[in-house]
């Protein structure tokens, strides 16, 4: 009688999806809330409609999965505004000369303007229709990424019919980035056109805009700085609340942090590589004289490359650290979802569950870890309680060092629960808060007799193998109305309380060495053969799972591979555009250098150490911002993990290094061949020159 007068059976039921209007979301809600209406009439039961949830659950996960694409997305825009921009800068400076040579000559305005927009206009649809593909090909890569640089190429093809192209996207992009570089060149020639003959081989200091006149570079890194302060005391004292103000600092918090990092670094491009220079000098003894003189000036060009490189640096940094995060969530996923080699869900009435159930497969299981349910009542809430042989269950299935808060090694903590396993249990965070255990660890619980007792809750857990954890601590990908709260017992526990209102519903099962679950077929032959088992699924396949399908989900992964692409790809292009560019102002420079007696070796030598205090610092402040943006982004990403629990940031020393030490790398790379270039410098021809 308890079991259907309280409703512990919930029984989920299959559509026949051929009866159902797929093609029209609201109809097919509205055709199942009929169905329901249809069945209740005609039996006891009471129906709810789980897609009705499920559909505006998934509404809210797209919107704000909207916005943290875009978030993610503009970094990679600003990087490309500064490059378009900034090229489009350099190479009209290479015109500045001929503009006013031309003026001499009698060229009206309208002709100089027209024949450089004619050619901007040719080199910038070009670039919009490589751009346009190469968007294309980015999309299909993203959800073809499942995890952070590994991109699964048979799916490529199959991913391009998934993306939804509107025309208006594409052209919106290209009317921004043609604006952005049309602006640039009629501002730059319109400037060039007033200025004398005279005054045209001159370099122009940049002038201050007004943000950065009162500062407001350096207010946005503070408010950001603030924000990473807030963030690391909410991660350590989970129970702090804070205002509407602090939490919209918060959210804005990745955004302040890199863009008032550009306008510091700007400001710090002059004066800390100064610092580096004089140590410099000291190295290169035998270019010393000449570095000294090149060194005085070289930051007339140099602090816009030396914000690129630090906001590259940063963004590549960044990427790396969630996207390894990314990739160690799903492994913790599966460990915690399966909890041993395999897990199965049981519809049946069982007292245990032995290798000896399973007809015929008894040689190819180790271990049976059955885990019992039943519902206590707290107060106003009802406690999911689950109850296992905690000894066999602590050696058996699959623990992290965080599933116990304060106990990085789990025996201990379920020590505590079997050291006095009538008494003792340990509850989820959420379960934890509302009971205040804080305060008072001892809380009163009944069951369905209504008579009461006492339990002590000795540990809490963030999660535990077989699904185990707070409904609370779920994703939004989780819209059931199951109870909210949990509670971890040993067997005994529910024995003494809940003797004839328990049911076994769910156990992890560990296979013998050498037994393959994949290769043998396991989980299909278990759902097929065993009719009390509701879902059999292996370890692999939740792998597996959760692999294929994380491109498509949110598309995380992939994200930030692009990121980390294209930030590389912008150190490339924008240390080669600006070292081919200044190389080429300071050829007259050179060839002074060599007709006094410079070497080649000498020549190479001085124009990489111009780069390399510069490259110091920049890859440095870089690399520092990108571990704050990873530290803060980190809850954002959590709310879409594949994990229904804590997301445990990964700083990954390997690829950290390697990605600080490949940026540093690429800048000199970069640098290389415009050195070379300037090493081959004519002399007679540049002296000739006027």
């Amino acid at each position: 009688g308890n079991l259907t007068n309280y409703k512990m059976f919930q029984l989920p039921t299959k559509l026949n999806l051929d009866e159902f209007p797929l093609n029209d979301i609201q109809g097919f809600n509205e055709a199942i809330d009929v169905t329901l209406v249809r069945i209740e009439q005609k039996f006891p039961l009471e129906g709810r409609n789980l897609i009705s949830g499920a559909l505006w659950g998934y509404q809210g996960i797209i919107i704000f999965m909207q916005l943290i694409d875009t978030v993610l997305y503009i970094p990679a825009i600003v990087l490309s505004i500064i490059l378009i921009n900034l090229g489009a800068e350099l190479a009209l400076q290479e015109r500045k000369f001929e503009i006013s040579v031309l003026k001499a000559q009698g060229a009206s305005p309208k002709q100089i303007r027209r024949m450089i927009l004619s050619e901007v206009f040719i080199i910038a649809l070009i670039g919009e229709i490589i751009g346009i593909f190469l968007g294309v090909l980015g999309a299909a890569t993203v959800l073809s990424t499942y995890r952070f640089m590994v991109i699964d190429f048979p799916s490529l093809a199959n991913a391009l019919t998934y993306l939804n192209i509107k025309p208006w996207s594409i052209i919106t992009t290209v009317i921004v980035t043609f604006g952005i570089l049309f602006i640039t060149t009629i501002k730059k020639t319109n400037a060039f056109i007033r200025q004398e003959v005279a005054v045209a081989k001159t370099i122009e200091k940049e002038k201050k805009g007004w943000f950065k006149r009162i500062y407001g570079d350096v207010i946005f890194f503070a408010l950001g700085l603030v924000g990473v302060l807030l963030t690391v005391i909410a991660d350590v004292n989970p129970d702090v609340s804070f205002s509407f103000v602090v939490d919209l600092l918060q959210a804005f918090t990745p955004l302040l942090l890199w863009y008032g990092a550009a306008g510091v670094v700007s400001r710090l491009s002059t004066k800390v590589p100064e610092k580096l220079d004089k140590i410099l000098v000291k190295l290169f003894k035998d270019i010393g004289s000449l570095l000294k003189g090149s060194l005085s000036r070289r930051h007339q060009n140099f602090p816009r490359m030396t914000v690129l490189l630090c906001l590259s640096v940063s963004l590549c940094i960044f990427a790396a650290i969630q996207g390894e995060t990314s990739a160690a969530e799903i492994p913790r996923h599966a460990d915690t979802f399966i909890g041993g080699d395999m897990k199965i869900d049981i519809l049946g009435t069982f007292d245990d569950i032995t290798p000896s159930n399973f007809t015929g497969y008894e040689e190819k299981i180790d271990t049976v870890t059955p885990i019992y349910y039943t519902m206590f009542q707290s107060g106003p809430r009802w406690i999911s309680c689950f109850g296992v042989d905690l000894q066999e269950y602590s050696d058996e299935a699959l623990w992290h060092r965080d599933s116990i808060e304060g106990y990085p090694d789990w025996k201990e903590g379920l020590e505590v629960l079997i050291n006095n396993p009538t008494k003792n249990v340990g509850v989820g965070i959420s379960t934890a808060r509302s009971l205040e255990i804080d305060i008072n660890p001892s809380f009163n619980f009944t069951i369905y007799n209504q008579t009461k007792y006492a339990a002590n809750a000795a540990i809490v857990i963030d999660h535990a193998p077989g699904i185990l954890m707070d409904v609370g601590a779920f994703t939004f990908m989780d819209f059931g109305d199951s109870p909210d709260y949990f509670m971890l017992v040993d067997k005994q526990f529910i024995e003494s309380y809940a003797p004839f209102n328990n049911v076994l519903v769910r156990a992890i099962i560990n296979l013998k060495s050498g037994v393959d679950p994949i290769e043998e077929n396991l989980s299909f032959k278990f759902n097929s053969e065993f009719d009390w088992i509701v879902d059999a699924k292996s370890y692999e396949e939740e792998i597996e799972e959760k692999r294929d399908s994380e491109g498509l989900s949110f598309g995380f992964p992939g994200l930030l591979t692009i990121n980390f692409i294209i930030a590389l790809v912008g150190i490339v292009i924008g240390v080669s555009i600006f070292m081919f560019m200044i190389i080429n102002q300071r050829k007259k420079e050179f060839a002074i250098l060599i007709a006094e007696g410079a070497s080649r070796t000498q020549l190479i030598k001085l124009v990489l150490t111009e780069v390399i205090s510069m490259a110091v610092f920049a890859t440095l402040f870089g690399t520092f911002i990108g571990f704050l943006l990873g530290y803060v982004f980190n809850d954002f990403f959590g709310i879409f993990s594949v994990t229904t629990f804590n997301r445990m940031l990964v700083f990954p020393p390997i690829p950290l290094i390697a990605t600080v030490l490949g940026a540093f790398g690429i800048v000199i790379l970069s640098t290389l061949i415009p050195a070379s270039i300037a090493a081959r410098t004519n002399v007679v021809e540049e002296m000739r020159t006027v």
